[in-house]
């Protein structure tokens, strides 16, 4: 779905996803995704090297008639809610570009690579969302995580991202598994007018990443 006032998936089944799994984006006023199940979503090769892949995709707009000054140039207001998301995922949930983003009791199996990626949004709310685990490594020859998202190259991406996000709150998850690298990973982008602040994190269960991945060195919380 892109370019409609409101982009609304509720209830959706999709047993088998040849790429991604469902996705709203460029130029939606509003996304609301809930209630869906999703099944196993593509892990081939292209798939894996696009940071953008993940079977719940919502990607927001600018606007650029506001962009001068840049006070407010984000209008996409996304909310992924009560989804259920099985078998083998490249990516759990992406949501990028909105003004606001709520991601709430989401229910998500194993994955690949990252099980959630917030980018360049303004105001996030992430809570009560569940994660079996994330980070597994790629299942085709020679796969490796896409670089936007490692710290070192060849090591698993990490769990939960929070790129350029400016106010993020993060309330009541539960995240399993101990193959990512960090639980919480948070960054900016130096040529980006957007920028990160602070995350406000309370009443999570998050596991650590396993110490193979980073030599022993306790940083599995480094920028939160």
């Amino acid at each position: 779905m892109m370019y409609m006032k409101t982009a609304l998936m509720d209830g959706v089944t999709v047993p088998h996803v040849p790429g991604k799994g469902l996705t709203a984006q460029f130029g939606c006023d509003k996304i609301i995704i809930r209630n869906c199940v999703i099944g196993d979503t593509y892990t081939g090769e292209a798939e894996i090297k696009y940071s953008g892949q993940a079977s719940i995709v919502a990607q927001g707009g600018w606007s650029f008639e506001r962009r001068s000054p840049p006070t407010t140039p984000l209008f996409t207001e996304t909310v992924i809610a009560n989804n259920t998301i099985r078998g083998d995922l490249v990516r759990g949930i992406h949501a990028s570009f909105c003004k606001k983003v709520q991601v709430t009791g989401n229910n998500l199996g194993p994955s690949w690579g990252a099980g959630l990626v917030l980018k360049g949004d303004d105001d996030v709310r992430v809570e009560r969302n569940r994660w079996a685990g994330t980070s597994r490594g790629f299942p085709t020859e020679g796969g490796k995580p896409f670089g936007e998202y490692t710290t070192q190259p060849g090591v698993p991406e990490d769990a939960l991202y929070f790129v350029a996000v400016r106010k993020a709150r993060l309330t009541g998850n539960l995240l399993r598994g101990n193959t990512h690298r960090h639980a919480v990973y948070s960054w900016e982008v130096p040529t980006s007018e957007l920028k990160s602040g602070v995350i406000r994190a309370r009443g999570n269960s998050l596991a650590k990443g396993t110490e193979d991945v980073f030599g022993g060195t306790p940083e599995w919380d480094f920028g939160v």
